[in-house]
């Protein structure tokens, strides 16, 4: 009975060991045949050789730190290529027979010099042919992140170019609508089409209060002041205008008062049109966001013409806010120094010098035409010159001579003479 259960035992033990040895000879076959992830996997030409993975491709700094440090096979870790399958199968099949290595030892002691050399070969070749995908893996892993580098870099860079290159053009825009806008208010444009192309819907427009002028709110502002009484209210300094119709009739009384510019001083008898020409430096403009500033110079064109002694010059400053979807005038300040203007139009007006030869002339062709008409009269002429005295002698009150000639002085020698 004791052989027997001995015998029995000896027999399960047998088949303990050698049914282990199978599970492990299957899970090491099956290492290169089937993935153990359900992730996609690059394929492999016929030599084993990695195809090139298109996965998406991780570019961050720690990724690429990882691939230029010398443990550059954890960096490659992330991707799914067939060196680091076989690595993981071997751990899988290292993990599944972990609790038979006694016995897988005893197994390697069993076998003969020629199992054990092949078995060698077959490790030998299987480490090998691992290195050489982990290297290839590596290296598609690198150019793989290059490439992706690459593009952002280039995508980056056209993306920067395109974006100086807008806001150069929406600079040339605003800085033209800006121009635009003065130039409409500096010749009084009458058409409200002009106004409304370049000012946005609710557009409000401020200026300093011009005394004078006549101004678009007169009345209001001068119930405004007469309500407040005080030097805080901002209506005692600036107009505000809300709409199209407010600019354009704020233009129009801008427009008459430059009418009227030397008009008591006027001599010749057309009247011209006179109006403002603003000049702006491009280099003085400035723009940040929907923000711009512009500094620019006026000076009146005509105001001479119609009898004023110069002139009008000015200068001032204009600041703008833009709509981003159609670059109009949100809205706009006009600053500049009123005083310096009433004080060039109280300045004394000095005429330009008289034409001397001018004048010769006309008093020439005067005195003809007076020479003629007493020649049809038939009346003598005048000398006047000849009767106006080339020197006036004055006499002395004395009643003594006061100088005695020389004929006199001959006489009274003879006649003393003549007594002796």
């Amino acid at each position: 009975t004791m052989s027997i259960s001995g015998a029995v035992a000896n027999s399960e033990a047998d088949f303990k060991s050698v049914a282990q040895a199978a599970v492990s000879s299957l899970i090491m076959n099956a290492n290169g045949k089937k993935p153990v992830s359900s992730q996609a996997v690059p394929t492999f030409d016929e030599d084993g050789d990695a195809v090139q993975f298109t996965g998406k491709v991780d570019t961050s700094t720690a990724h690429i730190a990882a691939l230029t440090s010398p443990n550059w096979v954890a960096a490659c870790s992330g991707i799914p290529p067939q060196a680091c399958l076989t690595s993981n199968s071997s751990a899988v099949a290292a993990a599944a027979v972990a609790d038979s290595k006694s016995n897988n030892r005893s197994r390697r002691a069993n076998l003969t010099p020629d199992e054990r050399a092949r078995q060698n070969r077959d490790r030998n070749r299987e480490h090998a042919r691992n290195t050489r995908l982990r290297k290839k893996a590596y290296v598609e892993e690198l150019k793989s992140t290059l490439t992706e580098l690459v593009a952002q870099r280039d995508r980056a860079e056209l993306e920067r170019r395109q974006t100086a290159q807008r806001e150069l053009e929406q600079r040339e825009v605003r800085f033209r609508v800006m121009e635009e806008f003065l130039h409409l208010r500096g010749r009084n444009e009458p058409t409200a089409a002009r106004w409304s192309a370049i000012l946005e819907d609710g557009f409000t427009f401020t200026l300093p209060v011009t005394h004078f002028r006549a101004m678009a709110k007169a009345d209001l502002k001068g119930k405004a002041l007469r309500k407040s009484g005080t030097i805080r209210d901002s209506n005692q300094y600036e107009q505000v205008f809300t709409s199209v119709a407010e600019v354009m009739a704020d233009s129009a009384q801008l427009g008459a008062f430059l009418g009227s510019i030397g008009m008591n001083n006027r001599l010749a008898t057309d009247k011209a049109i006179v109006s403002i020409e603003y000049s702006c430096d491009r280099s003085k403009f400035f723009m940040d966001g929907c923000n711009a500033v512009l500094d620019w110079t006026a000076t009146t064109i005509g105001a001479v013409h119609n009898g004023a002694g110069s002139e009008l010059k000015f200068r001032g400053i204009i600041r703008a806010k833009f709509s981003p979807e159609s670059n109009k005038l949100v809205s706009a300040s006009l600053d500049f120094d009123t005083g310096s203007i009433a004080m060039q139009l109280r300045a004394p007006v000095i005429f330009a010098n008289i034409d001397e030869d001018g004048m010769a002339a006309a008093a020439q062709v005067a005195a003809n035409a007076a020479d003629a008409l007493l020649d049809s009269l038939e009346m003598p002429h005048l000398d006047v010159s000849s009767m106006i005295p080339s020197a006036v002698s004055l006499l002395n009150s004395d009643p003594s001579p006061a100088s005695i000639t020389s004929s006199e002085k001959d006489d009274n020698s003879s006649d003393d003479d003549c007594s002796h």
